[in-house]
């Protein structure tokens, strides 16, 4: 049922069926000029027409699009819910407002809900929330804003090629009203710029930034709960750390401020770099590309490619306990070989090489050791020095010596075994040969005789008697030392 009200509106207050042929009009008369009115067509789509257009347009059906209004001024109201099932386009602002009441929270809640995606050119002002299921554009011009009161969700994620602004306004003394965070359940592509007020939660993947020039800034901290993916560099500015562990318990930071250093900052447990198995050059550390030090884990080493130095007065360890050392002393200029940890000290020669081991400076030799088979010795080029009342041992048992004794006798010593000692080849002496104790030492014996004795005056004594016997030219002589009395031996000579 309808009724006509004031000559300018129809006002149906029950259901309304339109035939083919039915319309409903306004104004002077249905085919003049100031007519106004819809109807339904032959093919069941609403016409409607005003004054602007003059003539019937089509309204739309579920098949095709459907605009409503056409001029800047015009204000489309729907109280009830406005359903789009295959999107809609909004190249003016729209309003849709929360009437709820605020005692008891009845009333509209002045939500939209798009299912096929929305397009969004100008501002759309919603009362509560905005549901669209599909994809949703909002603008059409970089200079278009886009402001969400509320929380902005994308269940798929959402891509923003445009910079968006999420404001923390939040009340400085209570805390209270806008968190300003920004919550994309999908996944988030961010190909310009994002400012989000506190927090920036994906579930998903995020991407940010389209180009390799673009730069990302968080200033909060960045949390991946899956881990992230740096397609290009990802920089951290000067003196800014980047923390690794809960705590955080390690870092890594470029102190440019202070010491100009990359500093890497090991937890308690310490740092531990795993490098891979079996493979030459597992870990290296260079300089533009030249090795300084190699680690390869194919025989178990580490190669050192350039000079490796110790400082002054710092020690090089060697085993589990610091068994032995090697020292640069600054206070006497000496290189101190310690081992004093150890049993024992071991140089381990390569075998058959005429100069295995070598002591010297520069090119002049002091000590050389031979390994040559069959000719193994220790070779001395220069004088040895044996200071005073050292000795030379020989044998196993030290059973031999020889030794300047200095504090004693001011004699060189040499102490023969229990066998005596032997003087091979000619023994040539340019001093005296004296005993050690007078009348109790031989000089060979009756199994091992002087074949020839070659001396000048014989001096004869013993506990009995002590003669001299001294050759003249024509006659020798013999002086009795206890008498001083001198005989004459007389000598026949011989026929031959």
């Amino acid at each position: 049922m309808g009724y006509m009200y004031n000559d300018s509106a129809i006002f149906i207050t029950g259901s309304c069926a339109l035939s083919q042929s039915a319309y409903v009009s306004w104004g002077s008369a249905t085919g003049s000029g100031t007519a106004v009115g819809f109807f339904q067509n032959n093919n069941g789509t609403l016409m409607f027409k005003d004054h602007a257009s003059g003539s019937w347009t089509e309204l739309g059906n579920t098949r095709d699009n459907t605009q409503l209004g056409d001029a800047a001024a015009d204000v489309i109201t729907a109280n009830g819910q406005l359903t789009a099932s295959q999107g809609a386009s909004f190249t003016l602002p729209i309003d849709i407002t929360d009437t709820r009441d605020a005692v008891d929270n009845s009333g509209d809640t002045g939500a939209l809900k798009v299912e096929g995606g929305a397009s969004i050119a100008k501002r759309v002002f919603v009362g509560t929330d905005l549901l669209v299921s599909g994809s949703a554009t909002f603008g059409d011009a970089v200079t278009d804003v886009t402001t969400v009161t509320g929380q902005l969700t994308g269940s798929q994620g959402a891509s923003f090629a445009l910079p968006i602004d999420i404001t923390d306004t939040r009340d400085a003394v209570d805390n209270s009203g806008d968190t300003g965070a920004l919550k994309v359940e999908g996944g988030a592509s961010i190909a310009k710029r994002v400012f989000v007020g506190t927090d920036l939660l994906v579930s998903g993947s995020t991407s940010f930034g389209d180009a390799a020039a673009d730069v990302t800034t968080i200033t909060g901290q960045l949390t991946a709960s899956q881990g992230a993916l740096f397609n290009n560099d990802a920089r951290i500015a000067d003196n800014n750390k980047l923390y690794f562990g809960d705590l955080p318990d390690a870092y890594i930071v470029y102190d440019e401020a202070s010491t100009d250093e990359l500093i890497i900052s090991g937890a308690l447990g310490g740092i531990d770099i795993q490098a891979p198995q079996g493979v030459a050059d597992a870990l290296t550390i260079s300089s533009n590309g030249d090795a300084y030090l190699t680690l390869q884990t194919i025989s178990g080493y580490t190669l050192f490619n350039k000079d490796a130095a110790c400082l002054d007065n710092v020690k090089l360890y060697f085993g589990t306990g610091a068994d032995a050392s090697i020292e640069h002393r600054t206070s006497d200029a000496t290189l101190v070989l310690s081992a004093s940890g150890c049993n024992s000290f071991l140089i381990d020669l390569k075998d058959n090489i005429s100069t295995a081991f070598r002591i010297g400076e520069d090119t002049n030799e002091y000590m050389t050791i031979v390994t040559t088979n069959s000719s193994e010795a220790i070779k001395f080029s220069e004088d040895v020095h044996i200071i005073d009342d050292k000795k030379i041992h020989f044998g196993t048992g030290k059973e031999a010596f020889i030794e300047y004794d200095e504090d004693s006798t001011d004699r060189l010593n040499i102490s023969g075994s229990a066998a005596g000692t032997q003087l091979l080849g000619d023994f040539h002496i340019s001093g005296h040969i004296t005993p050690s104790s007078d009348n109790a030492k031989d000089l060979g014996s009756s199994s091992n005789r002087w074949a020839n004795v070659y001396t000048a005056d014989l001096h004869l004594k013993n506990d009995r008697g002590d003669w001299t016997i001294v050759e003249e030219d024509n006659y020798i002589c013999v002086v009795n030392n206890k008498t001083n009395k001198r005989y004459k031996m007389m000598l026949e000579e011989m026929e031959d």
